[in-house]
């Protein structure tokens, strides 16, 4: 199997692959020897790749950076930085990298979200994402925790009144909480959720949330989409049986400065 026979599967499963999807780097004629699944091409999900025997990573987030939605010219980044890094490293790795991010995210990624956090079956409003879930009423602080719980959390940032018991929930999964998306969150909000579940967000949404009189609850961008990227691999596994696979979890980049030593005690529940 050559690492270009993939593409076939892609369109079997109506993935539209867009513009920015498909082969980012390397070779797609060489021998497939095995496919690493992660949520972001990183130094360390590259090597990953290479120690499981892997040549191809399938991934959901952009190889470069700054990102090619950022308006950044890819050839800028060719003299030095991160991406020069991360190329450098998958030549010397012979690995190639495939993206799906959009069409993913119709596919699946949104869906095993809210199967992950056992929300049962969305209402949906509009486009695929426009939705909310009825669950039985909650407190804040309750419903954190099962979300700490479902996803194997230690921790969760929350923002708003813990005690508030909620019913209404609506999921701007991955970066859609991110001040870089305000028309996507404020979309939500028109739904009249009780409380938003994110996966990545900052306090520009934070402070918005709170004004419309939202609770949040972040969980994180990877730890939101990985859930769904296991389910497509797992789609691909069944369909290549005979295909070395792997999967790579991205792990939070950064971790709290405990409480005792100088941290914030409320930084997160």
């Amino acid at each position: 199997m050559k690492i270009r026979d993939i593409e076939p599967f892609c369109k079997a499963h109506d993935l539209a692959l867009y513009g920015d999807e498909g082969f980012r780097f390397g070779p797609r004629d060489a021998d497939l020897t095995g496919v690493m699944f992660c949520w972001k091409p990183t130094l360390a999900a590259m090597q990953a790749a290479h120690d499981a025997g892997c040549n191809l990573i399938i991934t959901h987030e952009e190889l470069n950076f700054p990102p090619v939605y950022s308006g950044a010219r890819v050839e800028e980044q060719l003299t030095g930085g991160v991406t020069l890094r991360r190329i450098h490293r998958l030549l010397a790795l012979g690995i190639t990298v495939f993206r799906i991010h959009a069409s993913l995210d119709r596919l699946c990624i949104l869906d095993a979200f809210g199967e992950a956090l056992g929300l049962g079956a969305p209402v949906i409003h509009g486009d695929y994402w426009e939705r909310t879930y009825e669950i039985a009423p909650v407190t804040v602080r309750a419903l954190a925790q099962q979300v700490k719980a479902r996803l194997n959390m230690d921790t969760v940032r929350v923002a708003g009144d813990l005690d508030r018991l909620v019913r209404r929930v609506a999921l701007p999964w991955g970066g859609v909480a991110i001040s870089a998306n305000p028309n996507c969150v404020q979309t939500l909000l028109r739904f009249d959720p009780d409380v938003l579940i994110t996966g990545e967000t900052e306090e520009v949404v934070m402070h918005a949330a709170r004004d419309a009189g939202v609770p949040l609850i972040e969980t994180g961008h990877s730890e939101s989409e990985s859930p769904g990227l296991r389910v497509f691999a797992a789609l691909f596994t069944e369909a290549f049986p005979g295909v070395r696979t792997a999967f790579f979890q991205n792990p939070r980049p950064w971790a709290l400065f405990p409480a005792g030593e100088g941290g914030a005690e409320r930084a997160g529940v």
